[in-house]
């Protein structure tokens, strides 16, 4: 036992980052001849270029559903670039912090259920409190693991014990989350709306069979399109069965599926996830207005 080993395991670090969760404030990019910059709510070009990010329409053709689904009133809806075409930050219970929904520009207009039923998916997640709870679970056991190590491990397996236990929690939390988030979206969804989000999921899985063009991303990305080291979501290929499941039990046949509606999307989101390559390539960074979530 050592009281070192319980120092530097303690989780003080990740209840920062749950606590600066909590407090979540939408930063804008701002595109400039020399690159990008960040714009934060103290810049006083922030109204202006929010009020230019903001998509009106998108909120208020949701609008009925927020209100059924007892979400704050002031959720914003931005159109900018985010390596998940669609994704949130915010919850539902903190509102001393913001509420954003992302979505890929012109994503809406190309594909309106299928939009839709991702925006559903992470209306859940803000619904849910989940940008809180899957930070704060994996924080609390996080805790426990060293204050075990402290009483009864040395330095290295105290830590080791820490971190493992740390991940661990991590990832079965955020995939019973997700899992949660796409049933959310699956009940709550016409049947145009999910078999918009079975021809995204089909669309995102074709792309990245298409990337698989390294070494390195033959590892990282199956024969069959799923993300082998994403352990935060369920598997692509499993969230396009349960869609699917939902569609039968509807008695539609999803082998009528328009075939051409599936190419034209695996164009667009190809497009989109090049076009946010060459940002990052252009600002040194991540270009998107808060950190990357792939819903």
């Amino acid at each position: 036992m050592s009281l070192l080993s319980g120092f530097f395991t303690l989780p003080s670090a990740l209840a920062l980052y749950v606590y600066k969760r909590m407090r979540f404030e939408l930063s804008l990019w701002q595109g400039l001849e020399s690159g990008s910059e960040i714009i934060r709510k103290a810049d006083p070009r922030y109204a202006q270029l929010l009020s230019d990010l903001v998509d009106s329409q998108i909120k208020n053709e949701m609008q009925e559903f927020l209100d059924k689904a007892r979400i704050r009133k002031d959720l914003i809806f931005v159109e900018t670039p985010n390596l998940g075409i669609c994704s949130a930050s915010g919850t539902n219970f903190f509102k001393n912090g913001d509420a954003v929904i992302e979505v890929a520009p012109g994503f809406y207009e190309f594909d309106k259920d299928a939009c839709k039923f991702v925006m559903k998916h992470e209306i859940s997640h803000i619904k849910h409190n989940d940008f809180f709870t899957t930070l704060c679970v994996p924080c609390v056991c996080q805790l426990a693991a060293s204050i075990f190590g402290m009483c009864f491990l040395s330095f290295l397996p105290a830590l080791v014990v820490a971190f493992a236990v740390s991940i661990v929690s991590y990832a079965l939390f955020s995939q019973w989350r997700e899992a949660k988030a796409d049933d959310f979206a699956i009940e709550n969804s016409s049947v145009e709306e999910l078999k918009g989000g079975r021809r995204f999921f089909i669309a995102f899985q074709k792309v990245s069979i298409e990337e698989r063009n390294t070494f390195w991303k033959r590892i990282t990305i199956s024969p069959g399109g799923d993300m082998r080291l994403d352990i935060s979501h369920p598997s692509i290929t499993s969230r396009i069965q349960k869609i699917e499941m939902a569609l039968r039990a509807k008695n539609i046949n999803i082998n009528v599926e328009k075939q051409m509606s599936n190419a034209r999307l695996i164009i667009f989101i190809a497009n989109k996830k090049r076009e946010i390559g060459r940002a990052i390539e252009q600002a040194g960074g991540i270009p998107s207005i808060t950190n990357p979530f792939t819903g």
